[in-house]
């Protein structure tokens, strides 16, 4: 039995627009969308994070202890948005170089017909 003719239809309105789609297409939708849900999620908590260790560097008042904990915040902070960039990055250049998109992850032309 194909793996294609298992899977449910599947409707729902918010990634697919409302169509009713088979389960590859829904499972292909969902991930392109979770993929770009974390990366928006990964900005929103880079800014919090650079933005809570500005502040309380701010209100060390000189103690060396907190300047050197707020420091090491935002060096986390920054080095989290890097790896978030990097990984897009080279999923990036393997698209280019393998010559599929791995953002949007094709499924159907990996199951057998």
């Amino acid at each position: 039995m194909y793996f294609s003719t298992v899977l449910a239809q599947v409707g729902n309105p918010v990634i697919t627009n409302g169509e009713n789609v088979d389960g590859i297409a829904f499972f292909t939708t969902f991930v392109a969308r979770l993929i770009g849900i974390i990366f928006v999620v990964g900005a929103i908590a880079f800014f919090f994070m650079f933005l809570l260790g500005a502040v309380r560097w701010i209100t060390s008042g000189g103690d060396k202890g907190q300047v050197e904990s707020a420091r090491a915040q935002i060096t986390q902070a920054l080095t989290g948005l890097i790896v978030m960039f990097s990984i897009w990055a080279i999923a990036t250049l393997l698209e280019e170089v393998l010559g599929f998109n791995i953002l949007s992850l094709d499924v159907a032309g990996l199951l057998p017909q």
